[in-house]
């Protein structure tokens, strides 16, 4: 297969996203045609386990086919490492070449990295965050309101992290319309500036109790919202591509604020809601730090419900978005020819144990996220049928080698994960780690088919959760008799995938 006859590659990202918040996942309150047709066309992968529950390095694992202690990015502010090319002397870089006998590299390589040294065209459009949004942009930060918001770098589009194109966007709720987060509140200044100027200025929101203020309803029109921004993005790509295209869509929403426009998330005002489980059922038996965890975290009912009806209207305004995408690749005549991933980077408790947003900590409802995979005719390797659902546990970690082998291309040898179709589901793990230093919630997790358990190296707690029993994670069974071997077995392949993958790809610049 030539580099033009290539399927297309297309990943829609989004942000805060639990696995249980689609249609085609179980939320009897979600309205997502567009992704549950989707997975009509593909499949849904039911235990979808990002390798760790907050935005950086889960993104940096999707991304580079890396756990965390394999890329370095161990928790949000750490960049994905790369330096500018331009700034390495021939000096240095002949030395280190002929030091290391292997070519001088500048960064670890991410999947748009790898694809386009395969012939193909590479963007990104909206939230990546491989790098800090808070960190000074002296250090060379791209993406920061600093550096994004600088008007002499208003004609940027990329380079960036192997993307040829990135228009960028930076925070969450109404964030993204600030013309210093990138390109999206450019455009909103430059073409709907009195949108724009009530908006920011904070005008006609209702507002709710709790959560610091941040659940409202927003002024901004849908049509003019990020969301729908990205999407027509989207399709000036896919009309203006040649050849085989890989593109990344990262989707703000449905993170905290939850801030859907006013004229979507009316529709969802009163709509109904799950009963959530009291936090006071869920602290028995639980490692000290995660009870601290889940306390620091804790709101009033009427939070977590509204927050639980605004995200089902953020949810609801990506999947409008997601069907204008499918609509353009359908109009270019590409849809069948392109291998469509949606997924997220981590979850939010979103009411579960009485708390709202995440933590370090691997909680299904933290890393347990959406994977729907629509396959493209004219790849390779292992295809499922249309509309089947694969329950056995997958990590993002896993997203590189199984997308390589859809693409029908051969997967790089420094790649951490597998590709998944071609590994039997009884051997199929999913490892997450949480080791941020100085924080005792520090520690390592696994998932199997069944079960999640939780090593604490600092205080030598652990967890043992069976999903099938207790899916809501309210027993810990860590000391309980029947179920010791189970424990036994997954702290060992816990250990031995942790060592395996703990070796960071950072390169070695001198000798001392």
């Amino acid at each position: 297969m030539t580099a033009s006859d290539r399927p297309n590659l297309i990943i829609l990202h989004t942000d805060q996203q639990r696995g249980d918040s689609l249609g085609c996942t179980g939320n009897p309150h979600a309205v997502t045609p567009n992704i549950d047709r989707l997975a009509g066309d593909g499949t849904v992968f039911t235990r979808h386990i990002a390798a760790n529950p907050v935005c950086m390095p889960s993104r940096a694992s999707l991304l580079t086919g890396l756990y965390p202690q394999g890329h370095g990015v161990y928790a949000n502010g750490v960049p994905l490492w790369r330096i500018d090319p331009d700034a390495v002397t021939e000096r240095v870089r002949s030395f280190s070449e002929r030091l290391w006998n292997r070519p001088f590299p500048t960064g670890i390589p991410t999947i748009a990295d790898l694809l386009k040294e395969r012939g193909y065209s590479t963007a990104c459009l909206g939230k990546l965050h491989l790098e800090p949004h808070l960190g000074d942009p002296r250090f060379g930060f791209r993406e920061t309101p600093g550096w994004l918001g600088d008007p002499a770098n208003a004609d940027w589009e990329g380079p960036f992290y192997g993307f040829d194109l990135a228009r960028l966007m930076l925070t969450h709720g109404e964030g993204p319309c600030d013309p210093t987060r990138g390109h999206y509140g450019r455009w909103l200044q430059d073409n709907h500036p009195e949108v724009a100027r009530e908006v920011l200025g904070g005008k006609k929101r209702v507002r709710r109790e709790g959560v610091y203020g941040q659940v409202y309803l927003s002024p901004l029109p849908s049509e003019l919202h990020n969301t729908m921004w990205l999407a027509d993005q989207a399709c000036r790509v896919i009309r203006e591509s040649e050849g085989p295209l890989c593109m990344f869509v990262g989707f703000p929403d449905p993170h905290h604020a939850w801030a859907p426009p006013a004229d979507v998330g009316l529709d969802f005002e009163d709509g109904p809601h799950p009963e959530f489980t009291s936090l006071e059922n869920a602290l028995e038996g639980k490692p000290a730090a995660v009870r601290e965890s889940l306390q620091s975290r804790r709101q009033n009912l009427a939070s977590c419900v509204q927050a639980y009806r605004y995200t089902n209207a953020t949810v609801h305004l990506i999947d409008r978005a997601v069907g204008r995408i499918i609509d353009g690749l359908k109009a270019r005549g590409v849809y069948e020819n392109t291998l469509i991933v949606f997924t997220s980077d981590h979850g939010d408790f979103l009411g579960d144990y009485g708390c709202l947003t995440k933590d370090d900590i691997a909680y299904r409802c933290l890393v347990n996220v959406p994977f729907v995979m629509k396959p493209a005719g004219g790849g390779g390797g292992p295809v499922p049928a249309a509309g089947s659902r694969v329950d056995a546990p997958m990590s993002n970690v896993d997203v590189v080698p199984t997308v390589f082998s859809q693409l029908g291309l051969e997967c790089p040898e420094q790649i951490q994960g597998r590709d998944i179709l071609s590994v039997p589901e009884d051997d199929r793990r999913a490892l997450v780690a949480t080791l941020k230093p100085g924080t005792l919630t520090s520690g390592l997790a696994i998932f199997d088919r069944r079960y999640r358990y939780s090593l604490f190296p600092l205080t030598g707690e652990e967890e043992l959760y069976d999903h099938e029993a207790d899916p809501q994670e309210l027993r810990n069974l860590a000391g309980d008799a029947g179920h010791a071997r189970a424990a036994r077995r997954l702290r060992s392949e816990l250990l031995e995938v942790h060592a395996r993958c703990s070796q960071p790809r950072g390169f070695r610049y001198s000798t001392w």
